[in-house]
Formats: C-alpha cells, structure tokens, sequence
C-alpha cells in the first residue's frame, strides 16, 4: 500500500528543521527592538520615581516672608538728621533722640497695610517707651486733615510729623509704605522694613526687632 505524502511536507526533518529556524528568525527579528524598548521605559520609569522620591517641593511666593537685612554696628550708614513740624505743632529734629533707639514708620492715611498695622505699633510703643525706645512716625503723600483723622481713629500716642515735600522720604530711599527704620543709639540704621507688621505674628516680629536693637 502506497501511503500519500503529507501536504505540509514537515514530516521530513530537514523541512521541520528550515522552518523552525525560519520562524525563529522571524519572531527574533520582530521582538528585540521591543524588547528593547520596553527595557528602556522601565529604566526611565525608574528613575523618574527615584528623583521624585529625594525632591522637595519648591516654596511658594506665599510661603515666603521677605527679610529685612540687620546691619552690623560697623556697617550701619548714619541716619539722615532732619527737622519737620508736629501734628501738634511742634518742631521735632531725629538727632534730639542720639542715644536712644528709635523706631521710625512712614505711613499714610490711605495705606492699607498702615491702617492693619497701627494699633500694633502703638501697643508697642506704650510697652517700649518705659526702657527707653522712642517712636516716630512720618506722613507722606497725605492731607493734613486725613492723616489727623487717621491718628485719631488708631488713638497713636507717640509722634508723629509730616513730610510735605517728601524731601525726608526721598532721603531715606522710601519706595513704598509702610517702610519703617531701625536706628540703634549712635543714629544709625540698624534695619530697614518694607512692609506692615500685621497681626500678632507681625507684633511679634516688631518687638523681636526692637529688642535686638537695644542690645
């Protein structure tokens, strides 16, 4: 009896052979650069997840508090001497005060940051002012009749004068209010502050300052 050949013709040996090579060749040829590229997205994926393991987050512009520079004795520029007239009248000079740290704070009425600041600035007058701390406040850019309105509405006990012209703001390079000066017992300035001490972290922040300028 004749048995027929098969149609696939793999029974042989050698055809099962050639084309077990040939599909080898064929899925080798297909899987390797995937194999490849999949081995790089594992390696990238790794590092991505240590470097987000070891970085902190950035601060915000929120989270940050602008410093004022505290100047050593040795590098702390005189104060600008200057007299100008009183809500009350009367004539005040900042040398008369040479041998007292003074607290000085430019302001205006229409201030918002002032107005949040003033009852602060106030309270620590009247806890300063027994050691010895004078405070001295300086209108700018205001009426006469609103900055009286404002001292009275925030009951200010401590002194304060005007600066019409704007020749004292102008000497000390006063940019924005409120701004307020440190100026330690030889009249120089010890610290300069762009900003409002609001709150009870700002009172806080203001009676660390005046007691640094003391020492």
């Amino acid at each position: 009896m004749t048995q027929d050949p098969p149609e696939d013709g793999l029974n042989d040996p050698a055809t099962r052979e050639a084309a077990s090579s040939s599909v080898h060749r064929r899925t080798t040829g297909r899987s390797m650069p995937s194999l490849v590229f999949a081995g790089l997205a594992l390696v990238t994926l790794g590092a991505l997840v240590v470097v987000a393991t070891h970085l902190k987050p950035q601060a915000t512009r929120q989270d940050v508090r602008p410093a004022a520079p505290s100047a050593s004795p040795a590098a702390r520029l005189p104060a600008v001497d200057f007299t100008l007239t009183g809500f009350d009248g009367r004539q005040i000079t900042l040398s008369q005060f040479k041998g007292t740290p003074v607290v000085m704070n430019f302001w205006a009425s229409w201030c918002g940051p002032c107005r949040e600041e003033a009852r602060n600035l106030d309270h620590a007058w009247k806890a300063y002012q027994p050691r010895g701390v004078m405070f001295l406040g300086v209108d700018v850019l205001d009426t006469e009749p609103d900055a009286q309105k404002f001292l009275a509405e925030f009951e200010v006990a401590y002194p304060n004068v005007r600066d019409p012209t704007r020749h004292i703001m102008t000497a000390y390079n006063v940019i924005g209010i409120p701004t307020t000066l440190f100026i330690d017992r030889e009249g120089r300035i010890a610290r300069r502050y762009a900003g409002g001490f609001i709150g009870e972290a700002g009172l806080k922040q203001l009676t660390a300052w005046i007691d640094a300028l003391m020492r």
